[in-house]
């Protein structure tokens, strides 16, 4: 049963391929999506594609030949894995879950709402606001729709 799913990883990265080996000695069939050609699951699977997983079209018709898709980064297109789903396609995580992991703030926030510790932080709206916080310093920016300092 197992041998027949076609399962899909958005990312041909260090993680992707620590997935892909896994999946080897189980004897799965995974493909793999990834803009660079020399990404580092390209040489173990026999089914890579080459193509962007932010992209709409490239994530789409990656999706529509498994059965499974799973991601080994954030940065993938929602509005084309809400749409797999909907064709019936299992992903994991869900579009929602990648969607507040994708902002780095927002994940701060759901994980706070849910009574998980998380470092303290502070969105950051711009440089002109990193000024502001510089007696918070030693700091971790990240990614979002405003980056997020975690304080040290």
């Amino acid at each position: 049963m197992l041998e027949n799913l076609k399962i899909g990883i958005l990312g041909g990265g260090q993680l992707g391929g620590m997935l892909l080996r896994h999946s080897i000695d189980l004897g799965l069939s995974i493909s793999v999506l990834d803009k660079d050609e020399n990404a580092p699951c390209a040489r173990n699977t026999s089914s890579f594609f080459l193509g962007s997983p932010t992209s709409y079209d490239d994530v789409l018709a990656f999706g529509k030949g498994t059965d499974v898709i799973t991601i080994e980064m954030e940065a993938v297109n929602i509005d084309a894995l809400r749409e797999l789903q909907q064709q019936g396609v299992k992903v994991f995580p869900t579009p929602d879950t990648i969607k507040i992991i994708q902002d780095k703030f927002t994940q701060k926030q759901f994980l706070q709402s849910h009574n998980i510790p998380v470092v303290p932080g502070v969105a950051v709206e711009g440089r002109a606001d990193l000024h502001k916080f510089e007696d918070k310093l030693p700091g971790c920016l990240k990614k979002g729709a405003m980056a997020t300092m975690a304080m040290a």
